[in-house]
């Protein structure tokens, strides 16, 4: 009985001592930037997320947190400003057609993949073949692209693509970013 309460003393002492305070590497805080407004490079962004990343393809996403992800990981075709007007993101420029079915998207032909890897206009061909195919089972997407006409979509050179649609619809333009 003395030998166990002698090894219950040593294993308490070593839990005390594994539960210490003190860290030999103290976290210390991110330094501040002087102006928020102005993007900053380097550092390293860590977000505690609430559930589990099931998926990095945004195509596959389907929660809140996926989305989110994805966001950080991939450039769309235009992007959202503060004001909710559309600006560029992967697409330089764009044009509308007159009757609004078509839209021809340039590409900066300085964007890359990852691993250097030119983005191209077939990329995005692609992607939204993917999106639309109901095998893919994109099921938070695809419904955006439901009358994306595939058949009249076309890319004009490799860094621009002309996405047709079947009907006009005023969220469109949106639906890319």
């Amino acid at each position: 009985m003395n030998r166990s309460r002698s090894l219950l003393v040593w294993l308490l002492l070593a839990l005390a001592a594994g539960c210490s305070r003190e860290r030999s590497s103290p976290i210390l805080p991110a330094p501040v930037a002087e102006d928020d407004s102005k993007p900053q490079d380097g550092g390293t962004v860590v977000r505690r997320l609430d559930a589990d990343i099931a998926t990095l393809n945004p195509v596959m996403a389907t929660s809140r947190y996926e989305h989110y992800l994805s966001t950080c990981l991939f450039d769309p075709l235009v992007e959202l400003d503060a004001a909710l007007q559309p600006i560029h993101g992967l697409a330089d420029k764009w044009e509308i057609s007159a009757d609004g079915r078509e839209y021809t998207f340039h590409l900066n032909p300085r964007a890359t993949f990852s691993d250097g890897t030119p983005v191209l206009a077939s990329d995005v061909l692609f992607t939204l073949k993917k999106i639309v195919d109901p095998a893919t089972e994109a099921p938070q997407i695809a419904g955006q692209f439901d009358q994306a006409d595939l058949a009249h979509t076309r890319i004009s050179d490799p860094h621009t693509i002309v996405i047709a649609f079947k009907v006009v619809l005023a969220p469109q333009l949106g639906w890319f970013n």
